[in-house]
């Protein structure tokens, strides 16, 4: 027979944010790349998403036309400047 588990599920709140490329259906497809390939470098050269702890995760969530990034935990996070 199967083993028995007993694992908790542990609730965390996330704080989204949303950021979509204005005109990208009108590029073509390499400026859509080009565009999609900044963002996200962007992104993740932010003082938030470079010094995350394990304590301050986040997530990205390519939509296609941009992403959504949750971040966990703190809502002020994705605003602090550096």
């Amino acid at each position: 027979m199967g083993k028995k588990t007993t694992e908790t599920a542990s609730l965390r709140t996330a704080f989204v944010v949303g950021v979509d490329i204005v005109g990208f259906t009108k590029m073509d497809m390499h400026k859509q790349r080009d565009a999609i390939a900044r963002l996200e470098n962007r992104c993740l050269a932010c003082k938030p998403v470079k010094t995350k702890t394990r304590d301050q995760d986040y997530l990205l969530l390519p939509t296609g036309d941009g992403f959504y990034l949750a971040f966990f935990d703190d809502a002020r996070l994705p605003f602090r400047r550096p």
